[in-house]
C-alpha cells in the first residue's frame, strides 16, 4: 500500500485505505522501515483506525531494520492487530529473523531471504520465520 521510499503521511495511508476498502479488499500491506518507528506506529495506527478490526493488516519491512529496531517497532505496532511482518531484517541475517520471530508477538513472514530450496531449509532448520512468501514468476 505505501512506499517506504516516499514520505507517505498517516492521511495519505489513511485515503489509500479508504479507496481499498471501496474497492472490496479485505487485506492491506503497509510498507514501513522508510522512517522513524515512530512513524511506523502512526501508519499502522492511522490505517487500522479507518479500516477497523476485521480487515487484515500486513506489514512490509523490506530488509529496512535491524534486529533492535524491528524488535522495538513490532513490539510497538502489536496492539493493532497486525497479522505478519514481511522481512524485517537483512534476508540474509537468518538468526537475526529468528531472533525477531522470538521475541517479538506477530509472525514474522520471509519473502527475500527464500530464494531457493536452500534456503527453505536453511530458514525452516533455524525456526526463523512463521510464514513463507511465495511469488511465483
Amino acid at each position: 500500500m505505501t512506499d517506504p521510499n516516499t514520505s507517505t503521511s498517516p492521511q495519505d495511508a489513511q485515503a489509500e485505505a479508504r479507496n481499498a476498502l471501496t474497492l472490496g479488499f479485505t487485506t492491506i500491506k503497509i510498507k514501513v522501515a522508510g522512517g522513524t518507528i515512530e512513524r511506523d506506529v502512526e501508519l499502522v495506527r492511522s490505517v487500522r483506525q479507518v479500516v477497523g478490526p476485521d480487515v487484515l493488516l500486513r506489514l512490509d519491512a523490506n530488509q529496512g531494520w535491524t534486529v533492535p529496531q524491528a524488535i522495538k517497532a513490532i513490539n510497538r505496532v502489536a496492539q493493532y492487530g497486525v497479522e505478519y511482518v514481511e522481512q524485517p531484517v537483512s534476508a540474509t541475517d537468518i538468526m537475526g529473523l529468528r531472533e525477531v520471530r522470538v521475541s517479538t508477538p506477530i509472525p514474522i513472514a520471509a519473502d527475500e531471504a527464500l530464494g531457493s530450496t536452500e534456503d527453505l531449509n536453511r530458514l525452516i532448520d533455524a525456526e526463523a520465520v512463521d510464514v513463507l512468501v511465495i511469488k511465483a514468476g
